[in-house]
Formats: structure tokens, C-alpha cells, sequence
């Protein structure tokens, strides 16, 4: 988003205090939002991690997102959850308001759009700032090698393990165990 590939235009907030100050165009992690926040790619792209951080506002707001879920829609689906590895869903965000904090996404998440929702144990105001790491996805996966038994040769996994409504296999990852 900093390099500025994600235009205004692209970023949506369900919720916003002042559209003008802190609206959903000013949610690049050099700007200020409040509320949820949807980011439409356009394009499908593998998001590789998200980098959170708050608003100070001078001393006039001191805002954060603690936590925060993510869901994701690709071409002709239906919003999707995302869980890691791990099957954590919702997501550490910030303790302060400066610190950035990254989350690397194990697997990377495939879409044309992510919404992310922030969460909280008590009622506050939130306030995120956010940068996406990724590329666009050109193409997928163009050919791999199974033995004739069915098993897979070099212990690899080309199952999508985030979009369980789908056979594609967009997702490579190395199974070691």
C-alpha cells in the first residue's frame, strides 16, 4: 500500500469517526482509520504477512487494534475465515500506538479482497493503520510428480489448506515432520 499499487479507492471501513480525517483512505500504515477495513485488490494476490499499527493523533487520540480476525474472498466464493497453521483465527495486533507489529501468514492467503476485523474484551475505540506483504498471483501451480500409487514424491503438500470448498492447488508448502 505505501508504494502506492493499492489506491484510495481500493480500501473500504464499515465504520469511521470522520471520513475526512481518519476514513478508510487514510489506513495505509503512513495513515490513520477506525472501524473494520476491507481492502479490495482487484486482482488475485498471495498475501504473504500484514504489519499493524495504531494512532496517536498528536496526544488527540491514543487508538489501537489488540486483535484482530481476517476473512478473505476470491473470485465467485464466499467470505472465508482465515486460520494458520496453528488454526488461530484471531490475531495479536497492537499493545501501543507506534510499535508496528507484522504477522507473516503460514500459508499465504490467496484473494481479491480481505477484511479485517478487529476485536476487543471490553468496548474502546480502535484505530488501524496496515500494510499488506505480497505480489500478484499470475499463475498457478503448472505441474508436480505423484507416483502411480497416488503418493507424492518429496514429501510435498499442493493442497490448499485455507479454501476447503475448493480443489485448487494453489498452496506449496513442504511437509516435514
Amino acid at each position: 500500500m505505501e508504494n502506492g499499487e493499492i489506491q484510495d479507492s481500493q480500501l473500504s471501513a464499515s465504520t469511521s469517526f470522520d471520513m475526512t480525517s481518519v476514513g478508510p483512505q487514510n489506513a495505509s500504515m503512513q495513515k490513520y482509520m477506525l472501524g473494520d477495513y476491507l481492502v479490495n485488490f482487484e486482482k488475485i494476490y498471495v498475501i504473504t504477512g500484514i504489519e499493524t499499527q495504531g494512532r496517536y493523533g498528536n496526544g488527540t487520540g491514543r487508538e489501537y487494534t489488540t486483535h484482530y480476525a481476517i476473512e478473505y474472498l476470491r473470485l465467485n466464493s464466499s467470505w472465508i475465515k482465515y486460520h494458520n497453521e496453528e488454526l488461530i483465527e484471531i490475531f495479536n495486533g497492537n499493545d501501543d500506538t507506534s510499535t508496528a507489529v507484522r504477522q507473516n501468514f503460514n500459508p499465504p492467503i490467496i484473494a481479491s479482497k480481505i477484511r479485517i476485523i478487529p476485536y476487543s474484551n471490553y468496548a474502546r475505540t480502535m484505530c488501524l493503520r496496515v500494510e499488506f506483504y505480497g505480489c500478484i498471483y499470475n499463475d498457478g501451480l503448472m505441474f508436480y510428480s505423484m507416483n502411480n500409487d497416488g503418493s507424492r514424491i518429496d514429501n510435498y503438500d499442493f493442497r490448499d489448506k485455507t479454501f476447503e470448498k475448493s480443489n485448487m492447488f494453489s498452496h506449496f508448502t513442504n511437509n516435514k515432520k
